[in-house]
């Protein structure tokens, strides 16, 4: 029923629709991090970074810069999520240590250098694994007592 105790008509109905809100319903995953990539420069990779402690200076040191788009929008109900003050994309994450808001802010990096990061980091874990192998630390030392060591030998498989 319309306002003035009518039917509603299909064109009303569907204007309703549109105007109202997505319903997610209570308890279903969400995708509160969601954004659209089509808004970024293809030579760049977006990741979020929270506001923690010196963590938004680390990656602006590394080559982050901040996503200042207006035309960004987060999560599934497609919010707009700008800080006022400087207008870059954030978010609601969570609490820091003394229960006050913490905010993650979308940054993005040049594939090219974020590409370098991941191999760097690959490298690492590549070496840890090695270590693993052979029942020794990262710095080559066996653990004391060959307790790293089972008598059978120390094999890994990896399944793909």
């Amino acid at each position: 029923m319309s306002r003035d105790n009518r039917p509603s008509t299909r064109e009303e109905q569907q204007e309703k629709q549109t105007i109202r809100k997505r319903r997610v319903p209570l308890g279903r995953h969400r995708m509160r991090l969601k954004i659209d990539p089509k808004l970024l420069p293809d030579n760049m990779v977006a990741r979020w970074i929270n506001d923690d402690g010196q963590r938004l200076q680390e990656a602006m040191d590394a080559g982050y810069q901040f996503v200042n788009d207006p035309e960004m929008r987060v999560g599934e109900g497609a919010q707009e999520g700008r800080d006022k003050m400087s207008g870059y994309v954030r978010t609601l994450v969570g609490e820091d240590r003394q229960n006050n808001p913490m905010y993650g802010y979308l940054m993005m990096i040049e594939k090219e250098l974020y590409e370098a990061d991941q191999k760097e980091k690959q490298h690492e874990i590549n070496l840890i694994e090695k270590s693993l192998k052979r029942g020794t630390d990262k710095e080559g030392q066996v653990g004391r007592d060959g307790r790293y060591i089972p008598k059978e030998g120390i094999t890994i498989e990896t399944k793909q």
